[in-house]
C-alpha cells in the first residue's frame, strides 16, 4: 500500500528535500507551501499523515498557522496523522504541542539535521502503520467507533464545506 503523506513547509529547500526523501522511500507526497495551499490540498485529498510546520509565514515568529492546520486537520476527523516540525527545541513547545493539539509526535528540524533525514522516515513510517483512515462518509461516534455521517448533511453540506465534500467525493469517485 502506497501510504499519502501532505508536506508542509514555506521554505522551499527544506520542503523539497522532505518531499524527495519521503518519496524516495515510496510515499505518495503532496507539498504545500502556505496555509492557504495546505487547506487546499486537505479539502481535495485524504492524506496518512500530514508533516506540517508550525510556522508558515517566513519570519513571523509569531505566526503558528501549523498548528492552525493542524486543528482542521483533526476536525475533518478523517484519521490523519499531523507530526509538527520546528526550529525549535523548546520542551515546553513541544509537550504543549502533544498535549493540546493532539499530534502524533512532534520533530526539531535541528534534530533532523544532526540525525538525518531517517529519523524523518521512521516517525513517517511509524504514524502510517498506526492511521486508520474513516471510510468515505463515516465520521467518529461518541463511543469512539464509526458511524455513518447524516446522509443529507454529509451530501449536500452548505458553503465552503460543501466545495470540500465535493473535492472529496470527486477524488474518491471521480475519473482516475
Amino acid at each position: 500500500m502506497s501510504y499519502r503523506v501532505l508536506v508542509v513547509e514555506d521554505e522551499f529547500d527544506i520542503r523539497d528535500s522532505f518531499a524527495r526523501f519521503l518519496r524516495a522511500q515510496g510515499y505518495e507526497v503532496d507539498e504545500a507551501a502556505s496555509f492557504d495551499d495546505a487547506r487546499s490540498r486537505i479539502a481535495s485529498k485524504t492524506y496518512h499523515v500530514a508533516l506540517i510546520d508550525i510556522m508558515l509565514a517566513g519570519p513571523d515568529r509569531k505566526n503558528r498557522d501549523g498548528l492552525k492546520l493542524v486543528d482542521q486537520i483533526k476536525a475533518q476527523d478523517e484519521g490523519t496523522a499531523s507530526i509538527v516540525i520546528s526550529q525549535q527545541e523548546d520542551a515546553q513547545v513541544a509537550a504543549d504541542t502533544l498535549q493540546q493539539q493532539g499530534v502524533y509526535r512532534y520533530l526539531s528540524k535541528i534534530s533532523i539535521e544532526q540525525e538525518g533525514l531517517d529519523v524523518l522516515v521512521q516517525t513517517v513510517q511509524s504514524a502510517s502503520a498506526q492511521v486508520k483512515l474513516a471510510p468515505f462518509g463515516w465520521i467518529s461516534g461518541r463511543s469512539g467507533g464509526r458511524i455513518p455521517r447524516d446522509c443529507l448533511t454529509y451530501i449536500a453540506g452548505e458553503g465552503e464545506r460543501l466545495i470540500i465534500l465535493y473535492n472529496k467525493w470527486a477524488h474518491h469517485f471521480g475519473p482516475k
